[in-house]
């Protein structure tokens, strides 16, 4: 086990609060989260309902995300495809609170998001929410090791924690040891997108939000991966990636199709396409998702 080293601020230049602040902090904002929790169903850890981002260019409105509405539960892994353009990342960074929202609500493991404070909403981050990037973000002058444990430091995990929790996450993304102390130069592109990953898991989120994660990787790499977030759903969590592979969107549990801000198309698994496609290469077929027939109006019924 190599020595720690404290880091109080990003290699960007973004400051921290030292750890003193933050503990003192923390048990008021998490109060002042608490008391944002709507109960939703149990199973449901994502409900999304009449979202909408809008933006101002010149003297147009540009409505990157516009009335979407859909749930997702733990253990799903959801697929997020459409052209470029379309509003994907603006909806990812609508989940996880990097952008606030023009109208709508958005619940996450029974937390109202839409409604917390830039404080709050820092918190929330650290604890409920994993961040997957295409350009891995890896601090260059810390250890891959270094890396995962920096989100627990943030997070007040006790100091004698840290290495040990992020060596167990390395193992678990199949990081090998020799490879803990190299820093992200020394690493490959599957490699580093591996300890991004185990960075994201630091502080056990409950949905994992990743944006376009193989773009920089080769296709063997690229089927790793997309394996690897399948387990991690499989394991407990909501797992969001958006993708413009559709090859890969098609290994997801459910499919969301984005237009000009708008869902044109939704599938998900059902039950016993689940079962079909657990353990096997062959990515299971998706049901999709019917709008229900209105009744036909009194006295139109059997007209031809």
């Amino acid at each position: 086990m190599t020595q720690e080293t404290e880091y109080t601020e990003y290699d960007d230049g973004d400051e921290y609060a030292d750890e003193a602040e933050e503990a003192e902090l923390a048990p008021l904002e998490e109060a002042a989260i608490r008391e944002k929790v709507v109960y939703p169903s149990p199973d449901q850890t994502v409900i999304v309902n009449r979202l909408s981002k809008e933006f101002s260019s010149a003297d147009e409105i540009i409505h990157a995300v516009d009335g979407v509405s859909f749930t997702l539960e733990a253990r799903q892994f959801a697929a997020i495809t459409g052209p470029s353009g379309c509003g994907k990342t603006t909806l990812l960074y609508l989940l996880g609170s990097l952008e606030k929202p023009s109208a709508g609500q958005i619940i996450i493991d029974g937390v109202d998001v839409t409604s917390l404070s830039g404080r709050e909403a820092d918190l929330f981050r650290r604890k409920k929410i994993g961040f997957v990037f295409q350009s891995f973000h890896l601090i260059p002058n810390l250890t891959a090791l270094e890396n995962v444990m920096l989100p627990m430091e943030i997070a007040g995990v006790p100091r004698s924690l840290r290495a040990e929790r992020a060596q167990y996450l390395l193992r678990r993304v199949d990081v090998q040891d020799k490879r803990h102390h190299f820093k992200p130069g020394k690493l490959s592109g599957g490699q580093q997108q591996r300890v991004a990953i185990a960075r994201a898991l630091a502080n056990d989120p409950a949905v994992i939000l990743a944006d376009e994660p193989t773009g920089n990787l080769d296709s063997k790499n690229s089927r790793q991966l997309v394996l690897l977030l399948r387990q991690l759903a499989q394991q407990g969590r909501t797992v969001v990636m958006v993708t413009h592979d559709r090859s890969i969107a098609r290994q997801a549990d459910v499919r969301i199709e984005l237009l000009d801000g708008q869902i044109t198309a939704m599938s998900r698994l059902s039950s016993q396409s689940k079962e079909v496609g657990k353990g096997s290469g062959a990515a299971p077929t998706p049901t999709p998702l019917r709008k229900k027939r209105r009744p036909a109006p009194r006295g139109a019924r059997g007209r031809g």
